[in-house]
């Protein structure tokens, strides 16, 4: 029985056993089919995410591109698109349309377009090519002399640059800032708290720029985007569109109305933020009425209809030389090609960067002919200004079998581990932006995004940060608002996202400029605007400025009068660049020889002001025609920059004396090769003249005037300008390019006066010297009087303690900028000028002082820390570390606890255990009761004495019939076979 009671017992627990494993597995597969339908949910609304804000893979929209055009073929091997039956030829100078056919019909081909005044020929061919076979035929080409150079004409995908759509029905005199009476959906204005509807408009300080519009002409401003809205209630313009038939490849450019292409919101937005007119309705534009608009596009039709998607590079370049030929000198182009193709490119990915580089190259070729042709003819010229991009923020996932690497979505869900994002770079989101030509990039301008930092602004100040979607690098030139921009959309108003958004305000910025000058040079148009900026907004690997439009309309208005060199000011970054500047007629000797004698430590004190300079030597005498001294010349360079000492004594040592004549000399001649030497960009750029005669003035054969020369120190011209000159001198001492200190040497009257006036209008220093032996520390003296503002990059170290802090920076208690430190507690700030700015880590409760001193290589920090901020530091970085911990030490304590009290329990309820009673035992008790008078016969007594037994020791059950021991849970009696109840 004991055995089938130990069986009963096993099969019960297997039961309760198998019950379990059940439960368990039931629980699993509940889980496993909730997580199968996450991800399946999870799937499906990331691939619609992906299909809301991304196009379609690039191979994929190319092979629907083949199925619309067949002569676009997509060559896999290299990630090039092209027309296989199209080149475009440039031709050499001179050479007449009829000798370019007779080339073109040598290969089966004719010439279907052209823009003649570039010499650059679209050629159809009567066959298709493959992309080998058309760089064979490319290389016959280029062997005929009529041709300078052949291309494919490869294809360009356009994709719109805005991220998310929501619907919504200096010397110049201070201007106060207008304020326009649109409505911006009833936002106010206030520029130093930037918000709303207009906040960008305020972020970029428009108001203050506004109030010189009086000043500015109009100017064209030219938009290259989806077709725009032109009888929107804010918009007016001229549209121009080249339609290319994509059967004979005939191209026409005509100017169209809104009816003949379907306007769209991404362009009507690009438009209204550059030229939306100031009528008391809907939103601002920034340059209003002061712009002439004109679209310009390029669309391929069949049957009478326009197939967009799609440029080819010819078409899109022949776009930008249709706003050209119509006098714009602001171009916006705020559409990239294939972001993912942009992605894959700064990742490395071979194809996509092919796929970039033939059309940059192209492009490159064209517009510096375009280039060259402007500068021939003196024609106004023009800047580009192109989006950086949004794909920064964008997860593109990995695909060995994709052409370019990567896929924009998954198709299955373990694959979002494949996924990648950031390390966009900007030079890749546009083909135009990744030429590399400087006479081309310094006319277009790559621009970035940036938002408001809803966390750190307030009611006192806005603070700004860099768009996570948009794209980085060194090709970002500046920044202006991208985030939740008000303006025109086709049917009413709308906040775009985008780098689209930033682009324009900077279009329009370039578009002041030339409204102020419109004879500055593209490049000089984009050196100002890239230097009319506040701030600064790092991202990996750099940082930019914020736009500031009042001071580029103000450095735009102060280049009537100054050269844009002097007015923008440049800090010296490279050091110093000195020219002596010596008088060597017979009344010099003993002052040179003083020169001579003291040279090592005039260099000992150039080496003190600045490690890195390089010192030249001219000298000047007389016309030898005028003075019949056959040694005489009127300048002469004796050594360019050097920073060899030792050439630089040797050259002192060699300088010999001349006649000279009577007692004016040929300063101005002097000069004039002194701006011919080698200056470097950057440097500290310094003249030390040592004389002791006036100039002659005019000077005779060259006709240089005072004004002519000191227009040149301004303009750092190679040459002097005599019949611009007047035109261009400036008052403003301390803007000069090349600060003139002179030294008199027993000077007569006259030419004090001239020492003393050109070294006051350079931002230099006179110095008399009565006697010879004084001349040496009269250069000295100079020297120390040099002021160098140098922009240092400078190493801060602010400690392991405090790795990836962000660290606020202000200078005179401003805000200036903020940068995170590295998990080092590092960071390297580039082009900083010797200070001292404060720095606060708010987080932290931490503050200080960063001193920058000249050619320091780190800060030297100073902190301050108040009482508390040990614990304040402690928790804030180790807070999820303190919580565990804190969380830890409850669950032990916790634990123990219970665990004490279910031993005082088990210790409380336990019993005495006692042996069973054998037949002894249980006769002697029986007689016990008995002598008692307990009745101990029959069945209720031993039962009730068993049971009382029972309840007070918890030991084994008897039989109630014969009183053998029987086990507790057994329902008869082994003995007497009696039931037990």
């Amino acid at each position: 029985m004991s055995d089938r009671k130990e069986d009963t017992t096993i099969r019960k627990l297997e039961k309760k056993v198998k019950k379990i494993i059940k439960r368990v597995l039931i629980w699993l597969c509940i889980i496993l089919l909730v997580f199968i339908a996450i991800l399946v949910v999870f799937t499906w609304l990331h691939r619609k995410s992906d299909k809301v804000q991304n196009a379609k893979d690039p191979e994929e929209y190319f092979y629907e591109l083949e199925s619309q055009n067949e002569n676009i073929t997509y060559a896999e091997d290299s990630g090039i698109i092209y027309m296989n039956n199209e080149i475009i030829i440039m031709v050499s100078a001179g050479v007449d349309l009829q000798q370019i056919q007779t080339v073109v019909e040598n290969f089966d081909g004719t010439i279907i377009d052209a823009m003649e005044d570039i010499g650059v020929y679209k050629v159809r061919l009567d066959k298709e090519y493959s992309l080998k076979q058309m760089n064979r035929l490319i290389e016959k080409l280029k062997e005929y002399s009529e041709i300078e150079e052949a291309y494919i004409n490869p294809v360009i995908t356009m994709e719109e640059d805005e991220v998310a759509v929501k619907e919504q029905e200096a010397a110049v005199e201070e201007k106060e800032p207008v304020y326009p009476t649109d409505p911006w959906a009833n936002a106010s204005w206030d520029t130093e708290v930037p918000d709303g509807a207009n906040w960008g408009m305020e972020a970029v300080r428009a108001p203050e720029a506004w109030g010189y519009f009086s000043e500015l002409d109009t100017v064209k401003v030219g938009l290259i985007d989806t077709m725009i809205n032109t009888d929107h209630e804010d918009l007016e313009g001229t549209c121009y569109i080249t339609f290319t038939d994509i059967d004979d490849g005939q191209s026409s450019t005509l100017q169209v109305t809104p009816q003949d292409v379907t306007a769209q919101d991404h362009g009507t937005h690009v438009a209204g933020i550059m030229a939306a007119t100031w009528n008391d309705l809907g939103v601002s534009g920034v340059l209003a009425d002061k712009a002439d608009l004109y679209y310009s596009a390029a669309y391929y039709v069949q049957n009478n209809a326009a197939v967009s998607g799609y440029y080819d590079a010819y078409n899109y370049v022949k776009a930008i030389n249709t706003l050209i030929d119509k006098g714009v000198q602001s171009i916006n182009i705020s559409q990239n090609t294939s972001r993912l193709i942009g992605f894959a490119a700064s990742h490395g990915n071979e194809n996509a960067i092919s796929h970039l580089e033939v059309q940059a190259d192209l492009a490159e070729a064209m517009l510096l002919r375009i280039i060259n042709g402007i500068e021939e003819r003196g024609d106004k010229d023009f800047v580009i200004c192109v989006s950086a991009g949004n794909s920064n923020n964008t997860t593109y996932y990995k695909n060995k079998n994709a052409e370019f690497g990567y896929k924009e979505s998954y198709l299955w869900p373990w694959e979002i581990f494949n996924g990648e994002k950031g390390g966009s770079d900007a030079q890749y989101n546009n083909f135009l932006s990744l030429i590399d030509d400087e006479k081309v990039k310094g006319r277009i301008i790559v621009v970035g995004s940036a938002g408001i930092d809803k966390k750190k602004s307030n009611d006192e100040g806005t603070r700004y940060k860099y768009s996570k979607f948009s794209n980085i690098g060194e090709r970002v030139d500046i920044i202006a608002p991208g985030e939740k921009i008000y303006s025109c959309v086709v049917k009413s108003y709308a906040y775009l996202n985008g780098t689209s958004m930033s682009a324009p305000f900077v279009t329009a910025a370039a578009g002041m400029v030339y409204g102020a000058n419109p004879e500055l040079s593209g490049p000089e148009v984009k050196k100002i605007v890239c230097a009319s900026t506040y701030g600064r907004m790092y991202y990996e690997n750099g940082s930019s400025g914020m736009l500031d439009l009042s001071v580029a309309v103000k450095y735009g208005l102060e280049t009537r009068d100054h050269s844009v060199n002097s007015v923008i000011k440049e800090s010296a970054n490279d050091g110093i660049d000195l020219c002596f500047l010596v008088d060597t007629t017979s009344s010099m000797g003993d002052d040179i020889e003083n020169t001579k004698v003291n040279m090592e430590e005039i260099l000992l004190s150039l080496s003190e002001k600045c490690e890195d300079y390089r010192v030249a030597l001219v000298d000047y005498r007389d016309f030898a025609e005028r003075t019949y001294a056959s040694d005489d010349y009127p300048a002469k360079i004796q050594l360019d920059f050097s920073k060899d000492n030792d050439a630089i004594l040797n050259a002192i040592k060699a300088l010999s004396l001349g006649y000279g004549g009577d007692n004016e000399e040929t300063v101005y001649s002097g000069i004039e090769q002194a701006l011919s030497l080698d200056w470097r960009t950057n440097a500290k750029k310094v003249i030390i003249v040592l004389g002791d005669a006036p100039p002659l003035d005019p000077e005779p054969y060259t006709d240089y005037t005072y004004d002519a020369i000191l227009a040149a120190l301004y303009d750092a011209k190679i040459t002097i300008d005599t019949e611009q000159s007047d035109d261009r001198v400036i008052s403003d001492s301390k803007a000069s390019m090349i600060n003139v200190y002179t030294i008199g040497t027993e000077a007569n009257a006259d030419a004090i006066d001239f020492f003393e006036a050109i070294s006051e209008d350079t931002g230099g220093a006179y110095t008399d010297v009565s006697s010879a032996a004084e001349v040496s520390n009269a250069i000295i003296n100079s020297i120390d009087m040099i002021e160098i503002t140098s922009l240092l990059d400078i190493s801060s170290d602010f400690g392991d303690e405090f790795s990836g802090e962000t660290v606020e920076l202000y200078q005179d208690g401003a805000f200036f900028f903020e940068f995170d430190l590295d998990e080092e507690g590092c960071f390297v700030l580039e082009e900083m000028e010797a200070d001292t700015y404060e720095w606060t880590i708010s987080r932290l409760g931490v503050s200080g002082k960063l001193k920058v001193k000249e050619d320091a290589e780190k800060f030297r920090i100073v902190f301050e820390r108040e009482w508390y901020s040990f614990a304040l530091i402690l928790w804030q970085r180790h807070k999820a570390l303190l919580i565990a911990g804190a969380a830890g030490c409850i669950l032990v304590i916790t634990l123990l606890c219970i665990m004490i009290h279910k031993i005082k329990n088990m210790l409380r309820n336990s019993p005495k255990k006692k042996e069973p009673m054998n037949a002894r035992e249980h006769n002697s008790n029986a007689e016990e009761m008995q002598a008692q008078g307990t009745d101990t016969q029959g069945p209720n007594a031993q039962a009730q004495y068993v049971q009382e037994e029972n309840a007070q020791a918890q030991i084994v059950a008897f039989c109630p019939m014969c009183g053998t021991a029987v086990e507790p849970d057994s329902n008869f009696c082994m003995n007497c076979g009696s039931k037990l109840s």
